[in-house]
């Protein structure tokens, strides 16, 4: 049986590990800490009490399409040499199908669609990596998503006096779906030094560049509100024997 701990799950949620466990132990999965292992046994009784929560405990069939593309882009640098640089864009979709009358019921609710609550339609990461000199790289790379669902039962004016009006501007009301999100991140690499099979190298990151207000998730099922986090950066130092 698969095992993960409560705070790699909270991760894969984009929630709190707080959050996380008040909800497990609502759910009758007391006494755990954010190392402590989750079950299978107990991710579905946490998914039984927030489907009671939110009225709906039938069983949804979700299948997840992920489609993968690789490419190559040749370039010269600055002394003329010729470099390959990969090129890898990821899409991602999830379809859950709904049997009987309960799939009529959500359409006809939903003007001829419905939608799960963690289903984003389409997802795209690339990321350019270059080889500046033999120890000296540098890395671009940027990351899309098409938004998920929004099923926030007020209007958009109770929504403001909740949140706040910057978190409300990221949400299409509209199409009932959180605005798309964006970020470019950077990389800039260097191997400080290296003998026989022990390395050093030297890595800053820096992500969120436009430091844009991409918000993840608005009045989700798992999480509530999500927001990702504005421009930061990190320096990384790493050894290898």
């Amino acid at each position: 049986m698969a095992h993960t701990t409560i705070e790699r799950f909270a991760t894969e949620l984009k929630m709190p590990s707080g959050v996380l466990l008040e909800q497990l132990a609502k759910a009758g999965v007391a006494g755990k800490k954010e190392g402590d292992k989750l079950s299978e046994q107990d991710k579905t009784r946490l998914l039984d009490y927030l489907r009671k929560q939110h009225g709906g405990q039938d069983q949804k069939k979700k299948i997840t399409l992920t489609r993968k593309q690789t490419s190559e882009i040749k370039a010269a640098d600055s002394t003329g040499r010729a470099r390959t640089i990969q090129v890898e864009v990821r899409k991602k979709r999830v379809f859950v199908k709904r049997d009987g009358a309960d799939a009529a019921n959500a359409l006809s609710k939903t003007a001829g669609r419905f939608w799960d609550t963690q289903d984003q339609r389409n997802t795209a990461r690339t990321r350019f990596r270059y080889l500046l000199t033999s120890r000296l790289w540098a890395a671009l790379g940027a990351e899309y998503g098409s938004g998920l669902p929004v099923a926030f039962g007020g209007t958009e004016e109770q929504a403001i006096a909740q949140y706040g009006s910057q978190i409300v501007e990221r949400v299409n009301f509209a199409r009932s779906r959180v605005k798309p999100s964006f970020s470019l991140d950077a990389s800039l690499g260097a191997e400080m030094w290296k003998r026989d099979s022990v390395q050093i190298r030297l890595q800053a990151d820096a992500a969120n560049l436009t430091n844009r207000v991409n918000v993840i998730d608005f009045a989700g099922l798992f999480s509530g509100n999500a927001v990702a986090p504005p421009r930061s950066f990190a320096l990384r130092l790493e050894t290898s024997f």
